[in-house]
């Protein structure tokens, strides 16, 4: 092959690869020996909310919990000293900080890249609360089947299902209702204050409870204070 023909392979060889780069789901985020990005993907302002040009230059520990700092150098110390393809704290809940400050669950894939003698690392990060909500729910699933198994009384179930609830939504407050004649009576709750809602009456027709239950489709109140058509003497959750 000649030097222009080679030349050009290799040009669109780098375009090619630039697109994909740039085309992937997932926030890649390239960093050098000292931990510094040098190299951000698109994907990486959805994911975390820094446009490309903050991050580059920064160190990587930007994108990372305070309270995870030195484990994550820990990680990456080690990485660079046996450099090969995995997933990084495998086993361990990560964590990303976007740049609001929100935490958000994630899940992360090491490679090393050597570039013209010098060694990267790329990492691949996507979003991990879906995935570890669906792993929740499973444990929860499995934890009441259990519970059911081995012949528990329903109350204690029904408080497992409203605190496995609660913690699924990330929720403050979670309750059951049980129908009887033409309204809904509480019968079990979870969450800080909630032992207020017990025994309390909603509506058959207008109450959200009712709702759902037409519907099949969950509701979450963002404010219990403020909401419409919700037990009356509620606690003050937000």
């Amino acid at each position: 092959m000649s030097k222009s023909k080679a030349l050009k392979a290799g040009l669109e060889r780098d375009a090619l690869l630039g697109e994909v780069f740039s085309a992937s789901p997932d926030a890649v985020v390239v960093i050098d020996t000292h931990h510094q990005i040098v190299l951000a993907s698109p994907a990486v302002t959805t994911l975390f909310g820094y446009e490309i040009e903050e991050l580059l230059g920064q160190s990587i520990d930007l994108l990372v919990p305070d309270n995870r700092k030195e484990l994550h150098a820990g990680h990456l110390r080690r990485f660079f000293e046996a450099p090969h393809p995995r997933e990084m704290g495998v086993g361990l809940d990560l964590t990303g900080r976007r740049r609001d400050g929100v935490e958000l669950p994630i899940d992360v894939s090491l490679t090393p890249v050597n570039q013209d003698g010098a060694l990267y690392v790329a990492a691949f990060v996507r979003d991990a609360t879906e995935r570890r909500r669906a792993s929740n729910r499973l444990t929860a699933v499995n934890d009441i089947t259990k519970r059911l198994l081995a012949g528990a009384q329903m109350q204690e179930i029904l408080s497992l299902v409203a605190q496995s609830a609660r913690l699924l939504c990330n929720s403050d407050a979670a309750w059951i209702v049980m129908p009887t004649t033409a309204k809904f009576e509480i019968v079990s709750v979870d969450g800080i204050g909630t032992e207020v809602l017990l025994g309390v009456f909603l509506s058959g027709d207008t109450s959200r409870s009712a709702e759902v239950m037409r519907s099949g489709q969950p509701d979450v109140i963002e404010d219990l204070a403020t909401a419409d058509n919700v037990p009356l003497g509620s606690p003050n959750l937000t």
